[in-house]
């Protein structure tokens, strides 16, 4: 089954998608943008953890690629995360490729997700980490109704340097789809 929004479509990651998948994972400014660390990863890399992923899914995660319903073009990743079916609690997290960004596709490919979670799942809070400078990614989460939970800071070691990271949830009944 996809998961539809006005934009884009949320689909099963295939093997026509290591190379989208590859150059998200090796691009310094998502590197830069986003919670966590990478290594470089070589193409046989990629393959290696498309295979592994799609041959035993992880059932407490959900992980998607991002294609435009216009033109079909794979442009990012979205997942929810540490799925608690018990206390309806997931961590979000996506990426869009840095050529499509600014179009409204990450907007939409978090609200598409949302719905799922929220009327397929039954989840009842969603939470994420941004790191304080993606003002992009902020923004978008307060135009969804997200509240700011707090600052962990110096959480994240960038670029020589600790970064603060922003804690947020979003509950069901606080959800704005529009």
């Amino acid at each position: 089954m996809n998961i539809i929004g006005d934009k884009v479509i949320l689909r099963a990651i295939e093997e026509r998608d290591n190379e989208i998948l590859h150059e998200m994972i090796n691009s310094p400014q998502m590197e830069r943008a986003t919670m966590g660390w990478a290594f470089p990863v070589s193409i046989h890399g990629q393959a290696q953890w498309l295979k592994n992923h799609t041959s035993s899914p992880i059932p407490n995660a959900i992980k998607c690629i991002v294609e435009t319903i216009e033109g079909k073009q794979a442009i990012g990743l979205m997942s929810l995360t540490d799925i608690d079916y018990k206390n309806g609690t997931a961590q979000s997290s996506g990426k869009i490729s840095m050529g499509t960004q600014g179009k409204g596709y990450g907007a939409d490919a978090h609200k598409a997700m949302f719905r799922y979670a929220f009327d397929e799942l039954r989840l009842n809070c969603i939470y994420a980490q941004i790191l304080e400078d993606n003002e992009a990614s902020l923004k978008m989460c307060d135009r969804m109704g997200f509240k700011r939970e707090g600052i962990l800071r110096q959480r994240v070691y960038k670029q020589g340097k600790y970064l603060n990271a922003v804690s947020l949830s979003l509950l069901k009944d606080e959800f704005i789809d529009s």
